[in-house]
């Protein structure tokens, strides 16, 4: 391969690359997709992005073509989820999102395990869902800028001590400590870990 074809490659990557950043910025940013999505699970309530691939005659040649867009909703939706602080539930080999439309439950996914993602039609309930209407709009959650804030506070603090001479390593450690007991603690001694970091 000469400098020229490899070049060529890479150009032709990026190039596909921008292609499918402004086909999942489409398919977030108004309702067509979801509507297709809620067409379309009222024949097939669950389905992954590559089970059709073997099997063309099944559906329309529009309707595959849909079908292969599901991992840009699910980076679409993961975009949005990130700005928000809103993480996916896992299980197994699991990673998936809840999503909510005119009043119909929708959990896109991704499969780790052999790399495909999935929708599933689900039944609304109370926690755990983020409202598409939300992604459309690019809104805000309640709680984003405040997590913004106090992030922004916490960087500035490890900064601080990181220029008063504490190793960086240290400092990882600590935190990577620190979280870990966290994570392992219910909410009532959460609080009396924050009590007792005030004290000192």
């Amino acid at each position: 391969m000469t400098k020229k074809n490899l070049k060529e490659i890479i150009e032709e990557d990026r190039k596909n690359q921008e292609i499918r950043k402004q086909q999942m910025n489409e398919i977030i940013s108004c309702d067509s997709y979801i509507l297709w999505l809620q067409y379309f699970t009222l024949m097939y309530s669950s389905f992954t992005d590559d089970e059709f691939l073997y099997n063309k005659k099944s559906i329309s040649k529009e309707n595959l073509e849909q079908v292969k867009k599901l991992s840009l909703l699910y980076k679409g939706i993961r975009q949005y989820a990130d700005k928000n602080y809103l993480y996916p539930f896992i299980f197994d080999y699991e990673e998936y999102f809840k999503i909510k439309y005119n009043d119909i439950g929708y959990e896109i996914g991704f499969m780790s395990d052999n790399k495909s993602f999935y929708c599933s039609r689900i039944e609304l309930s109370e926690d755990g869902f983020i409202d598409f209407n939300d992604i459309i709009l690019d809104k805000k959650q309640p709680n984003t800028d405040y997590i913004d804030k106090n992030l922004l506070q916490l960087s500035c603090i490890i900064t601080y001590y990181y220029e008063q001479g504490i190793p960086i390593k240290a400092l990882k450690m600590t935190l990577e400590n620190t979280l870990w007991d966290l994570e392992q603690l219910n909410n009532e001694n959460k609080c009396k870990v924050y009590k007792k970091c005030l004290k000192n």
